[in-house]
């Protein structure tokens, strides 16, 4: 009887006994499939905001971090993160959520506008407003963004563009007093007292009165800053290589960078590791501390320690340009650098947005002298990002660079053509075009992108060198005027904006006091550069100075620096009787 009912029994129990294996396997799947992650994710930031609610600020913490694992490219979490650190004064770890959202989400003009904010708390100026450029090409009505950016351009000594901003900002926010208050400012130092008088009129009628209004007419504010060459943060690009390996770590996350590369230069391997167990207590469950421990296991040739921290990194924060271009290098020690390509690709492959991988690998196999892999991989950036100029760029940076500007150029017009709005593209035009002596084409290309973003104050300034220069072909005089009574309020703290000023005034109004003075603190302030001298030495010759135009020109002439006005310079030796040839 019982061998009857197990007999009957058994094909259910092998059933069920199936069913749980096949759910066995089955699990995991599930358990990591999209629509699990997400729905796990988002019960993990809704656990976090009952923890902010109830301000228990740790727990909170746990749980946007957990969210974050679950899906780093969660933008929300991400933002909130950041404020709660910020609203805790854990700026610096604000910081790191914001750059590792900006990294992941390149469209955010949010995240750029907040990160310009701490850059410019921890003492930055030219890094925030490449950040603020992000964000206003993004959306140009971001009033909070133009203000910002005024205020920054201000402090730089660039007046003309901050009041573009400054009336940007007010268009938009037309009851903000600080806007106001910025546009008075900017004014007065761009247009004079009596413009400033009449914008704060305006402001009054627009908002009521407000004391600071007649005091921004008055206040000049504070100087420009020092030369950008005496400031680390000024060296700041997007799109380059040098750019994505150059690191902007604010607060005690500098200093405990500096603190590891000091140790490293010393290979004092046992201080370096307290760095980076220190950084681990810090800012625990951060990318910071893989980072760091990344760049010790490259110094001490554990190539697979460091892949293993800085892939660590990279999953904490998705498309950092910077920890993806150390896990590059140590892909090439492993591999050389046509394997560090290959890798490369295989991460854009699966992620399109990811252009820094594209390009980054490009330059692998230039390395590898492989152009046909480093031009098929740029090349696959047009099918796979296609609702992005950012391909165009980089393939025509990559062709310039190789000495084929001619498909750099067309390039550059196909992507125009696709994406009228790319600014970006018409400048990178504009000074191919510039460089391989089109200057018909190269003002062309600055006017269009000054036409639909006026406040793109670097552009005139380079458009007011090539008007300036005389190599154009038609009547350049009145443009080059127009551009020269634009800038003439500025006093760039740049050496070489400082120099382009002051060539522009010369050579557009024959304003030599103010153009001298103004090549004279460019001259001072980039010694090393040879344009300056040889600017100075024309007003010096001018002026009849013979001995400073001498000492000038053999400044110029004696810098191994290229300057397209090496010829001029060689001519005006010749020309003037009294001064010797240099010998080099």
């Amino acid at each position: 009887m019982r061998r009857g009912i197990f007999r009957r029994s058994r094909p259910g129990w092998w059933i069920a006994l199936g069913a749980a294996m096949v759910a066995a396997v089955c699990a995991p799947r599930v358990w990591r499939s999209r629509f699990v992650t997400q729905r796990r994710a988002a019960r993990e930031l809704g656990q976090a905001r009952l923890s902010v609610a109830s301000r228990d600020f740790d727990r909170a913490r746990v749980r946007f971090r957990a969210a974050l694992r679950l899906e780093p490219f969660q933008a929300t979490a991400r933002h909130e993160l950041a404020d709660m650190e910020l609203g805790l004064g854990n700026w610096e770890l604000a910081f790191l959520e914001l750059e590792s959202q900006t990294a992941a989400h390149p469209e955010d003009a949010r995240a750029f506008t907040r990160l310009a904010e701490l850059m410019l708390r921890a003492g930055m100026l030219e890094a925030p407003e490449a950040a603020l450029d992000r964000a206003v090409s993004l959306a140009p009505n971001r009033a909070d963004a133009r203000s910002l950016r005024a205020d920054i351009r201000f402090r730089l000594g660039r007046y003309s563009g901050a009041l573009a901003d400054a009336q940007a900002a007010v268009a938009t926010a037309p009851k903000d007093s600080t806007s106001w208050r910025l546009l008075i400012r900017t004014t007065a130092r761009s247009r004079g007292m009596d413009a400033a008088t009449e914008a704060a009129r305006r402001a009054t009628e627009s908002i009521g009165n407000d004391a600071g209004f007649l005091q921004a007419v008055t206040d000049r504010g504070p100087e420009p800053a020092p030369p950008r060459r005496l400031r680390a943060d000024a060296q700041i690009d997007f799109g380059t290589v040098g750019a994505w390996m150059r690191e902007h770590w604010p607060g005690r996350l500098a200093q405990q960078r500096e603190a590891l590369e000091q140790q490293l230069a010393q290979r004092n391997w046992a201080e370096a590791e307290r760095v980076v167990e220190s950084a681990r207590r810090a800012w625990p469950d951060t990318e910071f501390p893989p980072f760091l421990a990344g760049i010790l296991a490259l110094a001490r040739d554990d190539d697979v320690g460091a892949e293993k921290q800085l892939s660590e990194a990279l999953a904490m924060a998705p498309r950092f340009p910077t920890f993806l271009a150390a896990l590059a290098r140590t892909w090439a020690r492993k591999s050389g650098a046509s394997g560090a390509g290959e890798r490369l690709m295989q991460l854009a492959e699966a992620d399109a947005g990811l252009a820094s991988a594209r390009y980054m690998a490009a330059r692998a196999y230039i390395e590898a002298r492989d152009p046909v892999r480093a031009e098929a991989a740029l090349t696959r950036g047009l099918e796979l990002q296609r609702d992005s100029p950012v391909p165009y760029q980089h393939l025509a940076d990559y062709y310039f660079g190789v000495d084929r500007a001619a498909d750099a150029l067309a390039i550059c017009q196909r992507g125009i053509e696709k994406f009228p709005e790319a600014v970006d593209l018409e400048l990178m035009l504009a000074q191919i075009s510039a460089a391989v002596r089109r200057p018909d084409e190269a003002i062309g290309a600055y006017d269009a992108a000054l036409s639909g973003r006026p406040d793109l104050d670097l552009a005139r300034y380079k458009l007011g060198v090539l008007l300036a220069s005389g190599e154009s072909t038609g009547n350049w005089r009145p443009k080059l005027l127009e551009v020269a009574r634009e800038l003439a309020g500025d006093r760039p703290s740049d050496p070489l904006l400082l120099d382009a000023l002051g060539w522009i005034l010369f050579r557009a109004n024959n304003q030599l006091p103010r153009g001298r003075e103004l090549l004279e603190a460019a001259v001072k302030g980039a010694p090393e550069e040879p344009s300056p001298h040889f600017h100075l030495a024309v007003v010096y010759t001018q002026q009849r100075k013979t001995d400073a135009a001498e000492r000038e020109l053999k400044a110029a002439l004696g810098s191994e620096r290229p300057f397209p006005e090496r010829l001029d310079a060689l001519r005006l030796m010749r020309e003037n009787s009294t001064l010797a040839t240099p010998k080099r």
